[in-house]
């Protein structure tokens, strides 16, 4: 099932919902509409009079598209072990459609971004590249997994390394080999045993044993989990970390052009920031992102620094003197040049050279990197529906500091649930229900037993309604407030047995439902998947044609 939204309409998107039905997925706006988008967008952005620090847009975007294909070429055979040129569009017009997200094993919902991008560049001959984003945090080496029994199942975190403290994904290495090599057999022996199904696991992970004996960083192996798979569907995107497009003069450029801005930058980015909270009613100082922050004349940049080996990004700010920058981190000023608003990039782009010299890791933040990608690389991008909210966000900077019309983005997602199984759905009051039905037996009891005339059960009844009956009109004293609570005990007896039987149900509702929660979670890594169901879907959803040598598997 594939939901399709429609376009939005006078740059108003609409309500983005994610898919709850198993195996349905949002695709906001159509795929035609979105091909569509890829033409309009390019050719905007190729018209712009805007000016990237000496440099017109559409120049800088011809050097990055050319420089970034073909780092995207070098590193992606590095990880699979092929030309991966092969097949590459070598135009320098050709559409580039890029998405990305942090080099974790993520869930399906966020794979769809990949198929879309292939799907969308297959269209128009073009270029699907997904972007690494090693500059974020790695908080985590472990992977939820589903374990039994099927009568109280629970989600476990299993390790596939060792426990490490929150750092930055390109600096985090293998620590455990042991541990990483055994973890695709350690899941599929769960999946199998507890679940009776083949998981996507047991034959992808291989890919990452044997990129660790190649490159210890992390990110790189489980990028090689991901890419293997999809390669064997015919979803042949190039990969780019972000720390390689940092690293790029393009990029450099780029950079050199807010730095030399730094104060509008600052105050358009801050601006945008609180417009997007108030516009949705947002009260937390560091969501959806913190502001830039000032310190006497220095102004924080939108980008993160530190040096090789850091477990912590550290924040740039920077401060003009004269026709001089200065830069510096939490502890050191790190270099100062020569750079004026008209002039050229040439100091800038030489300094943040002699930065990755000397192991100082230059990088984008959210902002930034989805700027500088809608901006000088895509000509459509794709987002996840997080993205797709924040990133209104960049559509006011690109209109307000390069003066350019924002290019339209495309937002994907999907759901699938895990083969566990369904609950039966047993008749009968539902979990609120039967609260609010105990609830009433608490306080009410007169009003679920059935007293014998004559009975001091069928007198108490009577004074408590003669209670309730005198203070229609009024609050009740505290000695009423008592004598009523009394009753109520008195009474209880009476409901011991209709109570005991409505909390029974209510918590065999409540195990359901916790059954269902982890039956229903879309939220599992995309490789605990069978690969019989979840990549025939994808393709079909984004037209990605499947090899001929017959990969898809057939029902």
């Amino acid at each position: 099932m594939v939901n399709r939204m429609t376009s939005p309409a006078s740059g108003t998107w609409p309500r983005l919902r994610l898919p709850r039905e198993h195996g349905a997925v949002l695709c906001s706006p159509e795929l035609a509409t979105a091909s569509e988008w890829i033409d309009l967008n390019h050719a905007m952005l190729s018209a712009g009079p805007c000016d990237v620090q000496g440099m017109p847009l559409s120049r800088l975007r011809d050097w990055t598209r050319v420089a970034l294909r073909d780092e995207a070429v070098r590193f992606t055979s590095s990880l699979c072990g092929d030309d991966a040129a092969l097949g590459v569009s070598r135009d320098p017009a050709a559409a580039f459609v890029v998405t990305g997200h942090q080099p974790e094993l993520f869930h399906a919902g966020v794979w769809a971004k990949n198929f879309a991008a292939a799907g969308l560049a297959r269209r128009h001959d073009g270029v699907a590249i997904n972007l690494i984003v090693d500059n974020d945090s790695l908080d985590s080496v472990r992977l939820r997994v589903p374990v039994g029994p099927r009568s109280a199942p629970h989600i476990e975190r299993i390790a596939f390394d060792s426990d490490r403290p929150p750092q930055p994904w390109e600096e985090a290495a293998i620590v455990d080999p042991a541990t990483f090599r055994a973890f695709g057999a350690r899941v599929g022996t769960i999946l199998r045993e507890n679940w009776s199904f083949e998981p996507w696991m047991d034959s992808c992970w291989s890919a990452a044993v044997r990129q660790s004996e190649t490159s210890v960083r992390l990110c790189d192996c489980l990028t090689a989990v991901r890419v293997s798979a999809e390669r064997e569907f015919g979803c042949k995107n190039l990969e780019l970390p972000m720390s390689r497009v940092c690293d790029s003069a393009p990029f450099r450029q780029f950079a050199a052009h807010l730095l030399a801005h730094l104060p509008r930058v600052h105050s358009l980015y801050n601006s945008a920031v609180r417009e997007y909270r108030l516009e949705h009613r947002l009260r937390s100082t560091s969501h959806p992102v913190p502001e830039l922050a000032s310190r006497d004349d220095w102004l924080e940049a939108p980008f993160w620094i530190w040096r090789a080996g850091d477990l912590q990004r550290d924040r740039p700010f920077v401060r003009r003197v004269g026709s001089q920058l200065e830069l510096r981190d939490s502890r050191d000023v790190l270099a100062r040049w020569t750079q004026t608003e008209d002039g050229s990039a040439e100091a800038t782009i030489a300094t943040l050279a002699h930065f990755a010299q000397l192991g100082l890791r230059f990088r984008t933040r959210a902002l930034t990197t989805t700027l500088f990608t809608r901006l000088c690389l895509a000509d459509l991008f794709i987002h996840g529906i997080g993205g797709a909210k924040y990133d209104a966000m960049t559509d006011r900077l690109c209109e307000q500091l390069f003066g350019v019309t924002a290019p339209r983005f495309a937002t994907v997602s999907a759901t699938f649930h895990l083969p566990l199984g369904t609950s039966s759905h047993a008749e009968g009051l539902t979990e609120q229900q039967l609260g609010y039905q105990l609830r009433d037996l608490r306080f009410n009891p007169d009003r679920h037993i059935t007293a014998a005339s004559g009975s001091p059960e069928a007198a108490w009844v009577e004074e408590k309604h003669r209670l309730i009956a005198a203070l229609a009109s009024r609050r009740p004293t505290a000695l009423e407030t008592r004598r009523i609570e009394q009753l109520n005990a008195l009474l209880a007896p009476g409901t011991r047995e209709q109570s005991e039987s409505w909390q029974t149900d209510r918590e065999t509702l409540r195990q359901r439902h916790a059954i269902e929660s982890i039956q229903h979670n879309r939220e599992f890594s995309w490789c605990l998947h069978s690969p019989d169901e979840l990549p025939e879907k994808l393709l079909t959803a984004f037209g990605v044609q499947a090899p001929t040598s017959g990969s898809l598997p057939t029902e």
